[in-house]
């Protein structure tokens, strides 16, 4: 409403100016003046025919826009996905950007009734646009969200929903402002060369052949409004959606039990590691060689200095990184959790609404992060916690996915000297399995660790 309020001077200011230029030409047949215009545009306005003809103009528009942000968001999505199917669809849809308006209308005119020809122009106009800008929304997905979700075994259509639809949605809309305007104004002019009966194109066709000036500037000014309606109101279009949160107890009501400690369960079989090796870059750098560890049921910590390769030994194990040379046996059919380097969280989801990402049990979920001083932060969005609020949410979030291996990379950094002894304490007292956990920190591995090995003297 401010911004209208702001844009009534401009608005006034140019409708002053079209006034002065129809006094200084004064031929009504060549321009009106804005008075007799917008009388023009109040007396249609009062008859069935005028709202019949927007109706009708509108209703075939929109379908061809839908049409093309349906199908431009379809063709975007098997682009990104198959690689064969965008060097086919790219040529088509560039091909289709770069042909005249005018061409596309002749061609349908050839092709179909005359009806249909505002649903095809409209479609053509719009589709590169929403292609390109859902492509390149696709391309911007996080690929630590992603890998994060692989990881934790997220199915397919959360995925699709809360990491792919929010990081393109806006993209989306976007396309969708853009398009309206595009639609609507390709759409008029195809049904203007088209002559299309009973629709504005028309209107705007008859008042050209009769010379009838004050009708076709009263029939543009409809068309400028109606365009700024729509693009206003997808303007006003917000796609925002958050996993669902069924728990809403109280935090002294917070159910849920630790889960098995890694010491106190069956053991599983171990992982082993046979003369792993790894680099990267040209010439290459290698970062592991001839890596072979055993890793068994319990918390085994990592240690070694920086640079020695033990992010990428683990992400080896997780199968994030496909190692050179060497085997690795015993992840069979093993479930993965994992605390990443990064955060890699939902930003503009709920603390609580992450853990509920990769694991459905709120009650669990809550009951992870009372323990981990979290309560009073439940439901505040992960944009708005500090580092070290995010990182036990990691934690949490690690702890309660469904795993029979645990990767802790570096989990406590970030963490204040006040709370990291409790963190740490929880950690211990909840990991399950076959726990791996790299540390800087002697004090740490010494906390935690059944076992330490020191990366760097292999």
């Amino acid at each position: 409403m401010a911004g209208f309020i702001k844009s009534v001077p401009v608005i006034l200011f140019w409708l002053l100016v079209w006034e002065c230029v129809s006094w200084l030409i004064s031929s009504e047949i060549i321009i009106v003046s804005p008075r007799i215009t917008f009388a023009r545009l109040f007396a249609l306005a009062q008859t069935p025919y005028f709202w019949q003809s927007i109706g009708t103009s509108l209703g075939r528009i929109l379908r061809g826009f839908l049409l093309s942000l349906g199908a431009g968001v379809v063709f975007a999505g098997l682009s990104a996905r198959f690689k064969i199917a965008h060097r086919l669809i790219q040529p088509a849809i560039n091909t289709i950007n770069a042909v005249p308006i005018a061409s596309f209308t002749i061609l349908a005119l050839m092709a179909f009734h005359s009806s249909n020809l505002s649903v095809f122009v409209a479609f053509v106009t719009v589709l590169p646009i929403v292609f390109h800008n859902t492509f390149k929304g696709i391309e911007s997905a996080d690929p630590h969200l992603l890998e994060m979700a692989n990881i934790f075994r997220v199915p397919v259509w959360k995925k699709i929903l809360y990491i792919y639809v929010k990081t393109v949605a806006p993209f989306v809309v976007s396309a969708a402002m853009i398009g309206i305007g595009f639609a609507w104004k390709s759409g008029i002019a195809a049904e203007l060369i088209g002559a299309v009966s009973g629709t504005i194109g028309a209107n705007l066709h008859t008042a050209r052949i009769f010379l009838n000036t004050a009708d076709l500037f009263a029939w543009t000014i409809a068309i400028v409004l109606l365009s700024y309606i729509m693009e206003r109101a997808f303007r006003l279009l917000r796609i925002d959606f958050s996993i669902p949160q069924c728990f809403r107890g109280k935090p002294q009501d917070f159910p849920g039990k630790p889960a098995h400690p890694a010491g106190a369960e069956s053991a599983y079989p171990p992982i082993e590691l046979k003369n792993i090796g790894k680099s990267f870059g040209e010439p290459p750098n290698m970062v592991l060689r001839d890596v072979s560890l055993t890793f068994r049921t319990g918390i085994t910590c990592i240690m070694g200095p920086s640079g020695v390769g033990k992010t990428t030994l683990v992400n080896v194990i997780a199968g994030l990184v496909k190692p050179d040379s060497g085997a690795i046996s015993g992840m069979e059919n093993k479930r993965l959790s994992m605390v990443f380097q990064e955060d890699r969280l939902l930003e503009n989801e709920t603390a609580l609404s992450n853990i509920l990402f990769v694991n459905k049990d709120p009650r669990r979920a809550a009951w992870l992060l009372k323990n981990a001083g979290l309560s009073e932060s439940i439901n505040k969005k992960a944009a708005e916690l500090s580092g070290g609020m995010k990182r036990r949410v990691c934690l949490c979030r690690a702890l309660a996915a469904d795993y029979d291996v645990l990767i802790l990379d570096e989990p406590f950094k970030g963490l204040d000297s006040g709370i990291k002894p409790s963190i740490m304490q929880m950690v211990k007292n909840n990991a399950k399995g076959i726990v791996i956990c790299i540390t800087h920190d002697p004090a740490e591995a010494e906390f935690l660790g059944e076992e330490t090995v020191y990366l760097g003297s292999l």
